[in-house]
């Protein structure tokens, strides 16, 4: 990966700081190499930054294209790098967006950039659609978990994923995206076909012990704060970590459930771990799971 620090002929963003992007260029690294079990890093270069010959907009392909030039034309080799991000002061009003992904272009806006967990969480959420992934969903039926009349999937809403958006934490991608770029080996997923009682070990860990249960189409994992994910604990989750999450995969977008609603109480992403003593009947397979 290399990361082009960017600015505009007519405004330039006086604090694009080289040092500190390569802090975050470096915690990106880290949180694949931990995500994927030492089977994926992205190391980063860093250069810039540089004044691009054009004013400030939010065209990203437009602001891309010069950034790439100019990176050319101070010599340096981008057919090295996989991947390519521009950091910029994009505008000048909001432009909507913190961060883009097309193949292996991404932009990101300089005014997210230099946070070390919001800059981090933005870069692996776009590395993560150079992967192929798309985003981390809530799964809403009200009342029910996974089946009714009024079932929604809502984009972007699961907050342990860094694929979802809610906080600026990197949490770790679920279980079932890790299978879906081959990073849970045999050792790790057991697809369960049979009656039995199984335990998960904590699916931050670099282990060779059972990370994950697959029961038909439903995954299910055991979080604690560990690595990235103390994130979550440090911004209030710390119920992700008192049971078991379950997600199901729909293409490339992953659905999380609440497992625990009732009439009285619809579902809730946030509290959405299956708690010691809790028992979830899938309606759509009569499949029962007790934690």
């Amino acid at each position: 990966m290399v990361v082009l620090l960017s600015n505009f002929q007519n405004f330039a963003q006086s604090d694009l700081d080289l040092e500190k992007t390569r802090r975050i260029t470096s915690l990106v690294n880290d949180y694949y190499i931990e995500n994927s079990y030492n089977k994926l890093g992205i190391p980063g270069d860093v250069f810039g930054p540089f004044t691009l010959p054009i004013n400030q907009t939010c065209d990203w392909n437009k602001t891309i294209a010069a950034a790439k030039t100019s990176a050319q034309n101070a010599n340096i080799n981008l057919s090295l790098y996989s991947i390519i991000v521009v950091v910029a002061p994009f505008g000048p009003s909001d432009c909507g967006w913190r961060g883009l992904a097309s193949g292996n272009n991404l932009a990101i806006t300089s005014k997210t950039a230099f946070s070390d967990i919001l800059g981090g969480h933005i870069i692996t959420h776009e590395i993560g659609h150079y992967l192929g992934t798309d985003h981390a969903n809530f799964y809403y039926c009200g009342e029910l978990a996974v089946t009714g009349p009024s079932c929604t999937s809502q984009e972007y809403k699961d907050p342990f994923d860094t694929m979802g958006n809610w906080s600026s934490a990197a949490g770790h991608f679920n279980a079932a995206r890790k299978k879906s770029l081959g990073w849970l080996d045999s050792t790790q997923l057991l697809n369960v076909i049979t009656d039995g009682r199984y335990t998960i070990t904590p699916i931050e860990t670099n282990t060779n012990t059972l990370k994950a249960l697959q029961i038909n189409n439903l995954f299910i994992e055991y979080r604690q704060p560990i690595g990235f994910d103390k994130d979550l604990f440090n911004q209030g989750q710390s119920g992700v970590f008192s049971g078991a999450l379950i997600h199901f995969p729909y293409g490339t977008v992953t659905n999380l459930i609440d497992p625990t609603v009732s009439i009285l109480d619809f579902g809730d992403r946030f509290n959405s771990a299956l708690v010691n003593g809790g028992i979830f009947k899938n309606p759509k397979t009569g499949d029962i799971i007790t934690v």
